[in-house]
């Protein structure tokens, strides 16, 4: 078996500020998104409810919540969640190992892009052009890949 290798510096506590900061606003925007789509779905509820059109109709709580997609302010926000959701599979281990093995001082500037193309994301997507949602997912995308092929140099070093 080969012998088992230790970085020579592993950064310190203070090394890894960056990434804990960082970390600290990738939640904030998650906690953002999360926020939006519960709100997407109240400002639904009252709109539906208070349109004149509807007047002795019941209109769900359940059927505006949750499986909507017939509101675009609805699906925004779902979408924002979920995409999100999707991405920090990949995003967060990435960040970990690329903050501890590569370079601890790109923590910081790496969540702070991520999370900006991340937070824009419902509201390119209620612009109803699809293609505009790639303003958001794709310097995320970006973001992912570069620290994915600093990782892979690292380790093929």
């Amino acid at each position: 078996m080969g012998k088992k290798y230790v970085p020579p510096s592993f950064p310190n506590p203070d090394e890894l500020k960056g990434a804990a900061l960082g970390l600290c606003v990738y939640i904030c925007m998650y906690a953002l998104l999360l926020s939006f789509q519960s709100f997407s779905k109240s400002y639904l509820l009252k709109a539906k409810r208070s349109d004149p059109k509807n007047e002795g109709k019941h209109i769900s709580f359940l059927k505006t919540k949750y499986y909507n997609n017939s509101d675009i302010i609805a699906l925004a926000g779902d979408r924002a969640v979920g995409n999100t959701l999707e991405q920090s599979l990949v995003f967060i281990p990435l960040l970990l190992a690329h903050t501890m093995l590569v370079d601890e001082k790109e923590a910081f500037s790496i969540c702070v892009i991520y999370s900006l193309s991340r937070i824009i994301y419902p509201f390119l997507y209620l612009t109803r052009k699809f293609p505009a949602v790639f303003v958001s997912t794709v310097p995320g995308y970006c973001v992912c890949g570069y620290m994915n092929y600093k990782l892979f140099l690292w380790a093929i070093s």
